[in-house]
């Protein structure tokens, strides 16, 4: 097995750690030479960038492919944010946490819609988002993932990713790989920045500066950002619609209409389209007929929402041996959804005044009923706030070796509040219902807005508010340089250890406005690692071979409080047989530590449901009521995965701007932790017997519901015939293999200059087992998972003061499984466009641009669900112009 986990208690873990920690100080001291004259040193500069994926300066990442985007190209992508930025990439997928909270990959749980990083679309947790070659805090109501949202787009140099294992370098979450922000520390002078967005339906803006000065000793760069985007709602796009008929699917629309329809026995019949809810006979209704309406328009597709981050950089040089740094960022997001679905199935008995049976019965009837003409559709706000200062210094340990110290500190707080949901505590819409007073009971049976006003502000004050707050801190430090002069060059070290704190406090408030029901979480752990990493060159560039060779060797150990400990190796080689040919290939292990949510009982909207699932242990019955139980597992341990990969990178020297590159990939991802709640074949699949009990006696019945697990929705102990444990578990595998191609070059043209690139990713194989011993079943291509190829070519000319590049987006075809009639997604092709003209003659730095998203203005290709398109895969907006500004003072 990749990783061992044990457990262990807190005073063996400190010692433990404190053990590591003095070998890895011991081991900086005895492989740090002393200090160097000046005729002694070999030339090596102390400040050599550190590339993602390394942590030994000068040093790229021996084995595994690096793509770097810089400054130039992150201007021409035209991306309004960071996220937008990172998700031009064909190896970030759409799948989890983003603005249109698809329900992949615990999309639905990002309730204030942050934007979370997921290469390969094996998941958002699975990939590590660092800002500066440091982890952010996380964020996310259950702190799931680490918001790339929240960093100033003005304010980054440079976009590194590395889609390799990751674990050896920096630790837990990079299953997938690595995806570094690095920040324009170095930015001296000032830019402003100002941008304009409008599509149909849809418009959005920003304002940017940054400024940054130097001194003798030091240096302090700041930036601002403010963005905003306005709502897009659902009736502005003809694709979003219930009714999939004319596009060759089915009819979703909702029985829950006003008027609604009523449903005896399980037959429907339709409230007259004129009723006001008085006077109706079972004269009035025919068997078999329904209300249907296309309440999803009337709800936005997108948020309005508006975000202001910054980020602050200084450095002061203390003499030549010391350099002290500060450095962090402030980002606040608010937004406002609107709803679409205020709907309930209510059951009316006869003590309503208004009541009607259409068999002419006297029983309880159900009626399908849409509240939106009773309190109007809700307004559900939200809001993020996320921060992190780091404080540390460089200390120059001779003239090639360097340490680094630092302390960090951030928070993230998300809080979304709904206030008019729908009452259904026992003094919410049933007492209403039930109500024998003409003047103060709920009438069901019409068209709405037609009950009293005080009854149904009383029926429409339910509440969810829902507050996360994610905390860490970190204490780190390492050293780098070289130990001995080999023939090949020097072998290089870097060593270190680290501490993190981190912690999850949760409340959430249930119930309604006049009798909340608060249910507080907290959960805390701590987090000790030491590290190190050698390069090792067999052959240097410079031999009389003309080859080149070298090999990394990286290790980790990390020591969890909470669940045990960890060890993770990597090993990466590059070989240049020829000078113009490289290959590359790198192994090793990572790991997922289980978030703080997944290992707390209290979290995960923890508590019992009364739960109606599809069932063959009562025949003839298919459909069976019971008990969920839902909520985190403290008994959950690390992820797991097996990664490796291999490549090529060709840079012939006789055509020395042309680079191709390719790379095969290989992960084997197990243990991963499933929440079994709402998994189809809970009660019937053989592969969860263990997390079921069919038929429980009164007595298992009586001491669940007597155990202090709240009871979340009604549950009626005598109609109970199972009990299903959909905590979390650690129960999945995933494996994904695949390609990465890139190719770029650029030629003189008719006085300018001509740019041709392509970078795609293709699976070869991308398969899930559901629990150990569960067969692998292939989801490559299929709908809420990643499309077999994802590609991004580009064609560019520059001239003197005119730029302009097309961009070409293509996602392949995939399918729709695991419905009555599978079908085919169409591709989806877009073409983006920018064009950028020096203004330097009219005003020194001054430049504009057009840039143009989905030139040809397609639509999502049809899918068959609610909505009728893939919003995980897709964007919404259609065509998009935007002009902006940049001004260089």
């Amino acid at each position: 097995m990749a990783i061992h986990v044990s457990t262990l208690d807190g005073a063996s873990a400190r010692r433990t750690f404190h053990r590591a920690l003095g070998l890895a100080f011991s081991a900086a001291a005895l492989s740090t030479p002393p200090a160097f004259s000046q005729n002694e040193t070999s030339g090596e500069s102390l400040n050599e960038v550190v590339v993602t994926g390394s942590r030994i300066r000068g040093v790229e990442p021996t084995g595994s492919n690096v793509i770097a985007l810089d400054r130039d190209v992150i201007v021409e992508t035209g991306a309004p944010s960071t996220s937008d930025l990172i998700r031009k990439l064909p190896q970030v997928v759409g799948l989890g946490a983003s603005e249109t909270a698809s329900g992949a990959q615990n999309g639905a749980a990002n309730a204030t819609r942050g934007v979370a990083v997921n290469l390969r679309g094996i998941g958002s947790n699975a990939t590590l988002l660092l800002l500066g070659g440091r982890r952010m805090p996380p964020a996310g109501t259950q702190g799931q993932f680490t918001d790339a949202s929240v960093i100033p787009s003005i304010a980054i140099e440079r976009l590194e990713v590395v889609a390799d294992g990751g674990s050896a370098i920096y630790g837990s979450d990079a299953v997938t790989g690595v995806v570094n922000l690095v920040p324009r520390r170095e930015f001296t002078g000032a830019e402003s920045a100002a941008r304009y967005g409008v599509a149909d339906g849809y418009y959005d803006w920003s304002v940017g500066q940054i400024g940054g000065f130097n001194w003798s000793s030091g240096r302090a760069m700041a930036a601002v950002e403010h963005t905003y985007h306005s709502a897009l709602e659902g009736k502005d796009r003809d694709f979003y619609t219930s009714d999939l008929r004319r596009f060759g699917g089915d009819d979703l629309r909702s029985q829950q209409c006003a008027p609604g329809t009523i449903l005896v026995g399980g037959v429907p019949y339709a409230i007259p389209a004129n009723s006001t809810g008085t006077g109706l006979t079972p004269a009035s209704f025919t068997p078999n007929t329904r209300n249907l309406c296309d309440n999803l328009k009337r709800g936005d597709i997108i948020p309005d929402l508006r975000r202001t981050s910054a980020f602050a950089a200084v450095s002061q040089d203390l003499g030549d041996a010391v350099t002290l740094f500060a450095e962090g960022y402030f980002s606040r997001r608010t937004f406002s959804l609107k709803d679409s679905q205020v709907v309930s199935n209510l059951t009316v008995t006869s003590a309503n005044p208004y009541y009607v049976n259409p068999t002419g019965g006297t029983g309880p009837v159900i009626v399908q009923y849409d509240f939106a003409n009773d309190g109007g559709i809700p307004e559900n706000p939200g809001e993020a706030e996320s921060w992190e200062a780091v404080f540390g210094a460089r200390f120059n340990l001779s003239t090639s070796w360097q340490a680094e110290a630092y302390v960090a500190r951030g928070k993230s707080e998300d809080f979304v509040r709904r206030t008019q949901n729908l009452n259904t505590t026992p003094g919410g819409i049933n007492a209403a219902l039930a109500n024998p007073n003409p003047a103060l009971a709920f009438n069901p049976f019409g068209g709405g807005g037609i009950s009293d006003p005080n009854t149904v502000a009383a029926i429409r004050n339910g509440m969810f508010i829902i507050q996360g707050d994610t905390e860490m801190i970190v204490a780190a430090v390492q050293a780098d340089g070289p130990i001995v002069s080999l023939p090949g060059g020097d072998l290089r070290l870097a060593v270190g250890a680290e501490y993190r704190d981190e912690g999850l406090g949760g409340l959430l408030t249930q119930g309604s406005t006049v009798a909340p029901v608060y249910v507080p979480s907290n959960i805390s752990r701590d987090v000790n690692a030491v590290f190190a990493e050698a390069y090792v060159p067999i052959i240097g560039a410079n031999s009389s071979s003309g080859q080149e060779l070298g090999i990394s060797l990286a290790g980790r150990y990390e020591e969890y409080s909470d669940f045990g400990d960890t060890f993770n190796p990597k090993i990466g080689l590059t070989w240049r047989p020829l000078a113009d040919l490289a290959l590359r290939g790198s192994w090793g292990t990572s790991f997922r530590a289980p978030g703080l949510a997944e290992n707390d009982p209290r979290s995960g909207g923890y508590g019992l449901y009364g739960d109606t699932l599809p069932c063959n242990h009562r025949p003839p019955a298919t459909t069976c009521q019971g008990i969920g139980i839902a909520g985190g597992n403290p008994d959950v341990q690390a992820e797991e995965a097996t990664t490796w990969s291999a490549g090529l990178e060709y840079t012939p020297q006789a055509l020395p701007d042309l680079r191709a590159s390719l790379t095969y990939f290989s992960i084997d991802y197990e243990n991963q932790i499933v929440g079994l709640r709402g998994t189809a074949g809970l009660l019937t699949n053989p592969i969860y017997a263990p997390y079921r009990i069919l038929d429980p006696t009164p007595e298992q019945v009586a001491a669940l519901l007597a155990s202090g697990l709240p009871i979340n929705s009604s549950i009626n102990p005598a109609l109970v015939t199972y009990i299903q444990d959909g905590r979390r578990q650690n129960l999945g595998q995933t494996i994904a293999k695949g390609i990465d191609a890139e190719l770029s070059y650029r030629w003189d043209l008719a006085g300018g200059q001509l740019r041709a690139g392509f970078n795609g990713s293709y699976f070869t194989d991308l398969t899930t087992s559901a629990a150990p011993g569960a067969p692998q079943v292939s989801v490559v291509g299929t709908l809420n998972y990643p499309q077999r190829f994802r590609g991004r070519a580009e064609l560019g000319w520059n001239r003197n003061d005119l730029n302009a590049v097309a961009f070409v987006n293509h996602v392949s075809s995939y399918d729709q499984v695991g419905v009555a009639v599978p079908r085919s997604i169409d591709a989806y092709t877009t073409v983006d466009l920018h064009l950028g003209y020096d203004l330097t003659q009219f005003s020194d730095g001054l430049t504009v641009a057009l840039d143009v998203q989905n030139l040809a203005d397609e639509d999502p290709p049809f899918v068959n669900i609610s909505g009728g398109y893939d919003p995980q895969s897709t964007s919404p907006l259609g065509r998009l112009f935007a002009v902006s500004f940049r001004k260089t003072w």
